[in-house]
């Protein structure tokens, strides 16, 4: 607690009330249902959001390496 953004708590209370059925978790979301999907999918096989919030991490570093990497390459041309 007391750490991220402004919404770090809201993401967190989210994730810690979903369903574990997959469908009752999509219609309680209001977010897109790429995210939802995504964040069930960790609470089912994990249950831990600090694990979800570090694979998320990850993933959005290594989609910034590949944007980065295509501009230069993009840009060298």
């Amino acid at each position: 607690e007391g750490f991220g953004g402004i919404d770090a708590d809201t993401y967190k209370t989210v994730y810690e009330r979903l369903s574990l059925n997959y469908f009752e978790a999509l219609s309680q979301q209001r977010y897109e249902k790429g995210y939802g999907t995504l964040v069930w999918l960790f609470k089912y096989l994990f249950g831990s959001y600090e694990i979800f919030q570090f694979a998320y991490f990850l993933s959005m570093l290594f989609l910034y390496r590949l944007i980065t990497k295509n501009l230069k390459a993009t840009a060298q041309v």
